[in-house]
């Protein structure tokens, strides 16, 4: 019988402070947006005015920017999420508003901070992909 050769011991690299703070940035600022939206919603629907489709515009946006959040936190959908950033944070500074100016600030640090750190979800895509 011949021996079995021992397993190539798995690299193992942390995940970069940058994924980190992207990947928080993202979802405290979509759990925000979604408790204001939602507020928003209530204020609304309590003094009988229209709901209005931007309210569910934002709040559909505020869920996909959470779900990416928790994705990018787990070394996933790198692409999807520095592209939904890229759109979402030109529209942002588009608005010239201050909190417009604010959170599109931090959307193009997102998507700065992932195009930085590629390389690692890269390789935890490869990680995944020889495991399965």
């Amino acid at each position: 019988m011949a021996e079995q050769a021992p397993a190539a011991p798995r690299t193992f690299h942390p995940r970069p402070v940058l994924v980190e703070l992207a990947s928080a940035i993202l979802v405290v600022g979509a759990a925000t947006n979604l408790l204001i939206s939602v507020d928003g919603l209530m204020g609304m629907a309590q003094s009988g005015g229209d709901i209005g489709v931007p309210t569910l515009i934002t709040i559909a946006v505020a869920t996909v920017t959470l779900a990416l959040g928790l994705a990018v936190r787990f070394g996933r959908a790198w692409l999807v999420t520095v592209n939904v950033m890229a759109v979402i944070g030109f529209l942002e500074l588009l608005s010239q508003t201050s909190i417009g100016y604010v959170f599109g600030g931090l959307d193009v640090f997102v998507v700065l901070a992932l195009m930085r750190e590629r390389p690692w979800f890269e390789w935890s895509a490869r990680q995944r992909a020889e495991a399965a």
